[in-house]
């Protein structure tokens, strides 16, 4: 549902334009809007699915932007009698973190790079 009315809100809102890499986005200067089209470009952007190859194996599914707390922070319902079970879930939850941060790290890596190369081409 709210994957929805943001994206309703953001087709009346928000200038789009798709090119040959992706799709770009003019948006009003509001640091809510910028939040939004961060998490469509690293969630849902086509150009970046290679990225998320490694998490959505890992998640099982593809990525959202609501799995990044639970991912970042850790699970928070831990058995506390199965130690095992235990230390398991907890190297899983290390190895989602690590990979969601190298994730969002390669995304906008690449991303800076576009724009360093078309200012380069602008020049």
């Amino acid at each position: 549902m709210y994957l929805k009315y943001t994206y309703n809100v953001l087709v009346r809102t928000v200038t789009i334009a798709d090119s040959s890499i992706g799709v770009y986005f003019r948006i009003p200067s509001d640091q809510t809007w910028l939040k939004i089209i961060k998490q469509l470009i690293i969630f849902w952007c086509r150009y970046y699915e290679l990225e998320r190859t490694r998490i959505t194996e890992l998640l099982r599914r593809p990525p959202e932007a609501e799995d990044v707390e639970e991912i970042l922070c850790g699970p928070s319902d831990l058995p506390d009698d199965d130690q095992a079970t235990r230390s398991r879930l907890l190297a899983q939850a290390a190895v989602n973190q690590h990979e969601l941060i190298a994730m969002i790290h390669r995304i906008l890596s690449i991303k800076e790079q576009d724009e360093r190369d078309k200012e380069a081409e602008q020049r």
